[in-house]
């Protein structure tokens, strides 16, 4: 059985700037918020290995160093 990482776990790893990769993890589009409002702000990054398991999507994401900016969020 393979337990995909929680983005909300996730999410503390991706903002933190540095160059990573997460393995693993759960990017079902209702949970994936972080990454659209990441990259709306210049970050950087790339799914690579993109999967179903158990019928749940899987992916590994690269974040690479960027400069970030300020960007209004509102509501989905």
């Amino acid at each position: 059985m393979v337990v995909p990482g929680d983005m909300s776990s996730a999410a503390f790893w991706l903002v933190a700037g540095a160059d990573i990769l997460l393995t693993n993890a759960g990017v079902n589009p209702s949970r994936t918020g972080i990454l659209e409002v990441l990259e709306a702000m210049g970050a950087r990054i790339t799914c690579h290995n993109q999967r179903l398991v158990a019928g749940e999507p899987l992916a590994d994401i690269q974040v690479q160093y960027s400069t970030l900016e300020g960007v209004a969020v509102g509501e989905r």
